[in-house]
């Protein structure tokens, strides 16, 4: 960008809309992830934006993010999705209800964390775990471990008429 542009926009080292951004490379994607919807429940905002990019690229809906348990809660009980992530500490707070309440929806889930397994909580301790800090092909990853392409899956979904 010559020097006029420069000091005229203020931008300095910015791609060009023109240049690709992307994160990582198709076949790295998961093809069966299109249009799934995944919850992100995560109280670090920049992590938060992180997984939401990274995982709207591979073509996932995001539902969220919630940042407490109350916001957790309110979109598990009233939101479709697919799969879940959960940081295993909301603001110096367990989420075992969190992951309780998937596990009897049979929402599949995994605990997004910079600790180590021994800290998740004791009843879930089986349950995937994606270490911080990840790429985002690991992510990718793990959530299509998560949703198998072959929709083996049974989604258990709330129905507003009063049924399930």
């Amino acid at each position: 960008m010559p020097e006029s542009d420069r000091q005229r926009t203020g931008a300095y080292n910015v791609p060009s809309p023109a240049e690709p951004l992307s994160v990582f490379h198709e076949e790295v994607a998961e093809p069966h992830l299109r249009g799934m919807r995944i919850l992100v429940v995560d109280d670090e905002p920049l992590v938060a934006m992180d997984i939401m990019a990274t995982l709207a690229e591979a073509g996932c809906e995001i539902v969220g993010p919630a940042s407490t348990i109350h916001e957790a809660k309110v979109l598990i009980e009233e939101s479709g999705f697919d799969a879940a992530l959960l940081d295993a500490n909301l603001g110096g707070h367990s989420v075992d209800e969190l992951a309780a309440a998937l596990t009897r929806l049979n929402i599949p889930f995994a605990f997004v964390t910079g600790y180590g397994r021994e800290r998740m909580p004791r009843a879930f301790r089986h349950a995937p775990l994606i270490g911080k800090p990840f790429s985002p092909e690991q992510l990718v990853k793990a959530v299509g471990q998560l949703v198998p392409a072959d929709g083996s899956i049974v989604r258990v979904r709330k129905d507003n008429s009063g049924g399930l």
